[in-house]
């Protein structure tokens, strides 16, 4: 009788607990705005794919917890599409659909709400939804206006974070290049449009408005803090820096002395603490150049500190050959002590082996 009970316990279990989540209807998409239009209700599309990690990690750790049942179930007819399968490459390609996951929220009569692409808790799930919803300006209405060419600064800034959030870079990034061609030079130097600076799809490296930064660094730092102007530089040039470096772990970007050189130029420009950790990447990068594990050593101490875990295995990896051959193994084990604090647990065994960490000097 006893094993008859638990038997059943672990069969209706899982069908009860997911009665406490999201209810996804097995609807087409049309049916879903029909059934939403004869509901009074919004549709809540979920574009994901069977590969994609985050849509897995929403799909088990948010979609279906009673809070977010609580929230959705009363007030959206929700529905999951495969982009890879069905009407998924149709929806794909009539609503610009290339991040995932990505949400779309429309309104009865099939126009966008809102958009919003990538992983959150939900929390932030449910405060992008009430964020759309109760929107005075939908998704399609911004785009219209656009067109219209009537749209003043502060709105194209909204329409802006509307596509970033919602996974239309290409998009975003080609009206922030228009209002920032467009604009003047004092508009440019403004609070309102540091924003375009700081994203990193639309002031990438290579752009000019990135150089923009650059050579009027003393008027941001004024206007916007230079602490904040320095990590935007900052972080963009680690990134080249740790991208020509990381060896076979990313390797997408060839080394360029030039690039480098001017990195190195621009980091005079920052505060001693940061201009430090910054040329200690581009010597790094250089050495790795050259083949010279020693010399990538001895500049790998002096930014061991603010690596993050998952920088450290491209940085590992770009000790070409492994770290058996640098000469200095009392500064090899020093630093792989630093990087075994920061490593994942999974992960430290290797490190170990790698930096040559005997269990007595651990």
């Amino acid at each position: 009788m006893m094993k008859g009970i638990i038997f059943i316990i672990f069969i209706v279990l899982p069908y009860i607990l997911c009665g406490q989540g999201i209810h996804f209807q097995e609807l087409a998409f049309n049916e879903a705005i029909v059934k939403a239009r004869q509901e009074n209700k919004f549709v809540l599309l979920d574009c994901y794919t069977s590969w994609c990690g985050p849509c897995k990690k929403m799909a088990t750790e948010v979609f279906t917890l009673k809070k977010a049942g609580d929230y959705f179930n009363d007030r959206f007819v929700s529905i999951k599409v495969d982009m890879e399968k069905g009407e998924g490459p149709e929806i794909a390609k009539r609503f610009q659909v290339g991040t995932y996951p990505t949400f779309i929220i429309f309104k009865s009569d099939g126009s966008i709400v809102s958009r919003f692409s990538g992983s959150c808790d939900i929390d932030g799930f449910i405060a992008f939804a009430e964020a759309g919803i109760n929107s005075k300006v939908s998704y399609d209405e911004l785009a219209k206006k656009y067109e219209s060419g009537k749209m003043k600064d502060n709105e194209i800034f909204t329409y802006i974070r509307a596509l970033s959030a919602g996974g239309e870079y290409k998009l975003a990034v080609e009206i922030a290049n228009r209002l920032l061609v467009s604009a003047k030079e004092r508009r440019k130097i403004s609070k309102d449009y540091w924003f375009l600076y700081e994203d990193r799809v639309i002031t990438p490296m290579e752009s000019e408005h990135f150089d923009f930064i650059i050579q009027n660094k003393s008027k941001f730092d004024k206007l916007i803090g230079k602490e904040r102007v320095e990590q935007k530089i900052f972080t963009v040039y680690r990134n080249y820096l740790y991208n020509i470096s990381a060896g076979n772990v990313i390797g997408t970007k060839v080394y360029d002395e030039k690039v480098v050189q001017k990195i190195e130029k621009d980091a005079l420009l920052l505060e001693k603490s940061v201009q430090t950790s910054l040329l200690a990447w581009c010597s790094f990068a250089r050495a790795r150049k050259n083949q010279d594990p020693d010399r990538m050593l001895d500049e790998l101490a002096k930014f061991v500190d603010e690596l993050r875990a998952e920088d450290l295995w491209g940085i590992t990896s770009a000790f070409r050959g492994g770290l058996h051959s640098v000469q200095n193994k009392e500064k090899l084990r020093e630093v792989g002590k630093k990087v075994l604090v920061k490593a994942a647990e999974k992960d430290k065994q290797t490190y170990i082996s790698s930096y040559e960490l005997a269990e007595g000097n651990l």
